[in-house]
């Protein structure tokens, strides 16, 4: 139909209206190179059209690079961290990664975008990696994954910044490297009991710290601190004010607060025969 149009009115300049139409659904068909061709013809014969930057915007949104990324938020020291980046028409990226000088239950962090606070706290470059992309003849997004060796304990800010791209288009993310995982529950009698494992090997973590915060006007603080037991476990009276949790042991500060869990959770009480 288009073709039959544009056969018919091709010699006005009003048929950048139709070339606008037939690119347009010829992208969103996915067929880009098809739509990035009527976009130059459009442009190559009626450059001083009234609307032909609506053709030229069509055809920069098509060329346009962009990049999405996800990527876990905690992982155990040493894995293997998976990037998958989501890109199109790109050459490639780079990989910050800052360390935080806080640990992973401050609650500072909620606040560590704030430029002011990057360069308070996260202004120590730990590496850079560039990757390069293969960019698609089609112009259409494709996913690769990448792969990073995690660093070890602590809290980091990894930024991934595209080669080509507005400062907008740039990804950061807080990484919590940390051995330890921390389940808990509700108790009877108003008790509430919680659990730190080894995030691996599934072992309890004895002499572990467990913070227990509040929330107060939208300030985060520190209500209460217990030490695990042999078994990993803490126990401690019920307090409806609280709403984070949190874990530490020596040099590992990584964990990141997380919100107060009272399910239950698969544990078994009985001591193997």
């Amino acid at each position: 139909k288009m073709d039959h149009l544009l056969m018919a009115f091709g010699t006005r300049p009003i048929s950048v209206e139709i070339y606008l139409a037939k690119a347009r659904e010829l992208s969103n068909q996915n067929k880009k190179p098809e739509a990035l061709q009527v976009c130059k013809d459009a442009i190559a014969k009626y450059p001083k059209y009234e609307r032909i930057n609506a053709i030229k915007e069509l055809q920069n949104e098509i060329l346009n690079p962009s990049m999405a990324v996800n990527m876990p938020t905690a992982m155990y020291p040493g894995d293997t961290l998976s990037l998958q980046v989501y890109h199109t028409n790109l050459d490639g990226f780079t990989v910050h990664i800052y360390k935080v000088s806080l640990p992973g239950n401050s609650p500072l962090l909620s606040n560590i975008q704030e430029e002011k606070n990057r360069k308070k706290y996260a202004s120590q470059k730990l590496s850079s990696q560039h990757f390069s992309l293969e960019r698609p003849a089609n112009y259409l997004q494709a996913d690769t994954v990448f792969s990073l060796v995690t660093p070890q304990e602590g809290t980091y800010l990894v930024e991934i910044v595209p080669d080509k791209a507005a400062a907008t288009n740039r990804v950061s993310q807080l990484l919590s490297v940390t051995r330890l995982k921390l389940l808990s529950r509700a108790l009877p009698n108003k008790r509430f009991e919680a659990v730190v494992l080894d995030g691996k090997s599934g072992q309890p973590v004895p002499d572990a710290t467990v913070k227990l915060f509040t929330v107060n006007k939208g300030n985060t603080t520190l209500s209460q601190t217990v030490k695990s037991n042999g078994d990993g476990r803490v126990e401690l009276d019920w307090n409806s004010e609280f709403r984070y949790i949190g874990v530490e042991k020596d040099t590992d500060k990584g964990y990141a607060l997380q919100w107060v869990r009272r399910g239950g959770y698969l544990f078994s009480d009985r001591k193997s025969e």
